[in-house]
């Protein structure tokens, strides 16, 4: 697939968000609507429920956009996604935000999983979010003790993690 996120504007005064598919002089690659209507679904569901409740969905629509244009890609599905308005002050506080792009990131992900899931027939399986309260404590023995709590999981976040994997590194540079 091919995903390219933008930021939108416009006259100052337009906010939300918007993904769009190719429509125009050549044929579409098939899969590209989908594509398009799962990443919007799971930023919009990822905003309204965690950031702000009255967010302005854009919606799906079909552009010429050179990006997307068959013309130059005819072989895997494409969508543009436009996040906000830079030139909305508030939209604008949103992008500049990293946690939000965070989010929004995940959710571009999720949309992407959900659309290879359902193209392909299977249950879709999600990133689990990273561990959170690390702790690492020398013990009276010398050993390093490392404690953590799972990452949070379900709704727009990942599936629960169902095992750990920790490296080690001797010199700080390469690991085990």
């Amino acid at each position: 697939i091919s995903l390219a996120a933008h930021a939108n504007a416009f006259d100052g005064t337009a906010r939300g968000t918007v993904t769009y598919h190719y429509e125009g002089d050549y044929t579409p690659v098939t899969g590209s609507s989908a594509l398009a209507e799962s990443v919007q679904d799971a930023m919009m569901d990822a905003i309204l429920t965690t950031w702000d409740a009255d967010w302005y969905d854009r919606g799906v629509k079909t552009a010429a956009f050179s990006e997307l244009s068959t013309y130059h890609n005819d072989e895997m599905p494409a969508a543009l996604v436009e996040l906000a308005f830079h030139d909305n002050e508030l939209d604008a506080w949103y992008l500049k935000e990293p946690t939000f792009r965070r989010d929004m990131s995940r959710a571009m992900a999720h949309g992407i999983v959900r659309y290879f899931a359902e193209r392909d027939g299977v249950v879709p399986a999600y990133l689990p979010e990273p561990p959170t309260a690390l702790v690492v404590r020398h013990r009276d023995d010398g050993a390093l003790w490392a404690e953590w709590a799972p990452g949070p999981s379900g709704g727009v976040y990942g599936d629960p993690a169902s095992s750990y994997r920790v490296y080690r590194s001797s010199d700080g540079r390469s690991w085990d």
